[in-house]
């Protein structure tokens, strides 16, 4: 940091563990609040995957945690996030998700009346870690046609991610994928964005 010390109300200099302390409450407290704007999906994955990460946990708690949300374990797994068997619930790493939306064989995710915000992000960043910005504004054009505005929220997303596997989990190799994409997000919807309206302006041609 570029300042000298952290003051107290008093004008005492605070501790460094109490003014990071501080710190993540303010990060927890802006974090629960992102996370009211989320779909019930999005809110059930990122509550499991900060408790779990991508380990299994049992039917049980998942259950309490659905219907906390006023929702079932089967409506997340309809929604492609979760794996659910033998009693056991776990969510499903971006590797064993469906064919990218690119994909001239689209798999699960076009067949959702609205894709989960999760799904959405987990779907950007495996492009972007893979292919690049390109990859990532193209699949972010498709989601935007399957889910209106849902740029801005998976951005949100990937910095919640990110703050669950870099504070809560103490997992940097797991946050890097989430920092490397919103620390990009600029380009990528600046390539998206023209992407689209030169897609508009030739077919504007096509039609006159």
């Amino acid at each position: 940091s570029r300042y000298r010390a952290v003051l107290e109300a008093n004008d005492d200099p605070m501790p460094v563990k109490t003014a990071l302390q501080f710190i993540n409450d303010e990060l927890d407290k802006f974090m629960s609040n992102l996370s009211g704007e989320f779909d019930a999906e999005t809110r059930f994955a990122l509550t499991w995957f900060e408790q779990y990460g991508h380990e299994r946990g049992t039917y049980g708690a998942a259950e309490n945690l659905a219907k906390a949300r006023n929702m079932s374990v089967e409506d997340v797994k309809n929604a492609g996030i979760i794996e659910s068997a033998a009693g056991q619930v776990r969510i499903l790493p971006r590797d064993e998700l469906g064919p990218d939306p690119e994909s001239p064989q689209p798999g699960q995710l076009h067949k959702m009346a609205r894709p989960a915000l999760w799904t959405c992000c987990q779907y950007l960043v495996r492009a972007h870690e893979t292919d690049g910005e390109g990859a990532a504004a193209r699949v972010l054009n498709i989601l935007e046609r399957l889910s209106p505005g849902v740029s801005e929220g998976a951005r949100s997303l990937a910095h919640a991610l990110y703050d669950v596997c870099e504070n809560k989990r103490q997992d940097a190799a797991a946050a890097m994928p989430y920092n490397n994409m919103v620390s990009v997000w600029s380009e990528i919807t600046w390539v998206a964005s023209t992407t689209r309206n030169r897609r508009e302006d030739d077919q504007t041609e096509m039609q006159v």
